[in-house]
């Protein structure tokens, strides 16, 4: 449980590729080789790694503080994946923005689909830890 935060951003980083280079094997149907899409999901793994470890860093520390508020699993995860989303978009978005990117061509929103969707799933499918109770005295002596 307390290593949520890790679980989500290690299966987006993980899954959300395959997502990717599934639909650009699709999207170009016949011009794409098997050793090709296999280069392309490492490329994303590795490189999507790196470039996320700020947001995980920021979604850790969210994690942290959030935790110090009782909230029922199901608000926390909420909370969380528009966080998760949000550092997501952040991060792409300015990378697209220095690279000059295309926000509307069809890789670039098959990109954003398939990381959005795994963010979304994983941060409904890991159990989120709710606010522990404090022990008392009386479970302390055994009573």
């Amino acid at each position: 449980m307390k290593y949520y935060p890790f679980k989500v951003w290690l299966s987006t980083i993980l899954i959300a590729p395959v997502l990717h280079v599934l639909f650009i094997a699709f999207y170009q149907s016949g011009s794409w080789n098997i050793g090709e899409l296999v280069q392309v999901y490492f490329f994303l793994w590795y490189v999507g790694g790196l470039l996320a470890l700020p947001s995980l860093l920021l979604y850790y520390l969210f994690f942290k503080l959030l935790r110090l508020q009782p909230l029922s699993e199901w608000l926390g995860k909420s909370i969380m994946t528009a966080v998760g989303l949000a550092l997501f978009l952040a991060t792409k978005v300015s990378i697209d923005n220095l690279m000059h990117g295309d926000f509307y061509h069809p890789k670039n929103l098959a990109f954003y689909s398939s990381y959005c969707l795994c963010i979304a799933v994983a941060g409904f499918y890991f159990s989120y830890p709710t606010k522990a109770q404090p022990i008392t005295l009386a479970s302390q002596n055994g009573s």
